[in-house]
């Protein structure tokens, strides 16, 4: 019997299983019973058919328990995050399960060193967590890991394998197929810069990311987590500009901002609230109306927190600042470019809950004083 320490699954109804013995496992189903008598059997990916035949001392296998699973469903790619920080990479289109690559902890941290040589090498040991990276966000970058000292490793490499007569619908496809995985970037916590304000992170055991915010928790000290939120989402937020290239759009997620929140007991959980009724279709309009949620599962209850957009960072500077004539609201409109803040500004001007309040006045003042010139 294998004890199962996590279990994962996909959009297309896929089970994938981590076993304390190292192994990915799946559970396959079907409909009617096959001539063995099973519609429903367990699946090792990890181990071939001889392992089943092999003595446990030829199989020259050394257990390292799998702690969490990641699917990637737009890239058909799944990633495991070992208890000695390892993480494979697993190819799970064409409903099969083919490992790409596996990195062992070493050899994270080695790769990390040839990054920044300027810190002490401790701190990229371990890798606790892994989020999956949107391919809207980061066309070359798959994968996220987090260390016990909230460093933040940014893994990808090259995809696509396409040629020319392919329709664009399989071009498309094609290039979101991972073909390898390497470390590529790899970002410092809070605290480390000459001039932070803040501490740094330490024993952080979970991590949640969402479309440039990061939030990570740490254990300080005994029977009380922090939560810390890093989020680039307050700088030059303008990703539906067909201008903006991979490579800027990866520098405005260079500047963030960090706030750091104390909650009740340990946390055992966090995940996103999802849409009761997902949209087959996206609207950006309603997108940027509508905050991300997310739920963090303590052992004292449960804390739900919001991911705000932009609008509903400057609907906060308005009510701080008491009004749009403050340094605060001209950094806003400076931070986010012209565009961007006069469309931000224009939206709380024209949303019906905000009619006959101040808020709609001052967005308006906001758009005409900083707004700057017209132009064609």
């Amino acid at each position: 019997n294998i004890t199962i320490s996590c279990v994962e699954g996909s959009d297309d109804g896929r089970i994938f299983l981590g076993g304390r013995d190292g192994c990915l496992y799946e559970v396959c189903y079907q409909a009617e019973s096959n001539w063995l008598g099973k519609r429903c059997k367990k699946v090792n990916h990890s181990q071939g058919v001889l392992s089943h035949v092999l003595p446990g001392f030829l199989k020259g296998f050394s257990e390292d328990p799998i702690t969490k699973i990641s699917i990637d469903n737009q890239r058909n790619m799944l990633y495991v995050l070992t208890e000695k920080g390892a993480i494979e990479a697993w190819d799970i289109s064409e409903n099969s399960a083919r490992r790409i690559m596996r990195m062992s902890q070493n050899d994270i941290t080695n790769a990390a060193i040839n990054h920044i040589k300027t810190v002490d090498s401790s701190i990229f040991k371990q890798v606790v967590d892994i989020c999956v990276l949107s391919p809207e966000e980061h066309s070359s970058m798959y994968l996220l890991g987090v260390t016990q000292c909230g460093v933040r490793f940014y893994f990808g490499g090259f995809s696509g394998n396409y040629q020319p007569m392919m329709d664009p619908q399989q071009q498309q496809q094609a290039m979101m197929k991972v073909q390898n995985m390497h470390l590529q970037h790899v970002r410092l916590p809070a605290g480390y810069t000459p001039n932070a304000a803040c501490g740094k992170p330490r024993s952080v055991h979970s991590a949640f990311y969402n479309n440039g915010t990061m939030l990570m928790v740490s254990t300080p000290q005994q029977d009380q987590d922090i939560l810390w939120s890093l989020s680039s989402e307050p700088f030059l937020h303008s990703e539906t500009s067909p201008q903006i290239t991979h490579d800027s759009a990866f520098h405005r997620m260079l500047a963030e901002s960090s706030t750091i929140l104390h909650l009740d007991g340990l946390v055992w959980a966090i995940a996103e609230v999802k849409e009761k009724t997902p949209l087959t279709l996206k609207y950006p309009l309603k997108e940027a109306q509508s905050p991300k949620k997310v739920i963090i599962l303590t052992s004292q209850g449960a804390h739900i927190v919001e991911l705000l957009k932009p609008v509903d960072l400057l609907q906060q500077l308005f009510l701080a600042c008491h009004g749009a004539h403050h340094d605060a609201i001209k950094a806003f409109f400076e931070i986010q470019n012209e565009a961007e803040s006069c469309a931000i500004s224009l939206h709380l001007a024209c949303m019906e809950s905000m009619r006959g309040t101040e808020m709609r006045l001052w967005a308006a003042q906001a758009f005409f004083r900083y707004g700057g010139e017209p132009f064609f």
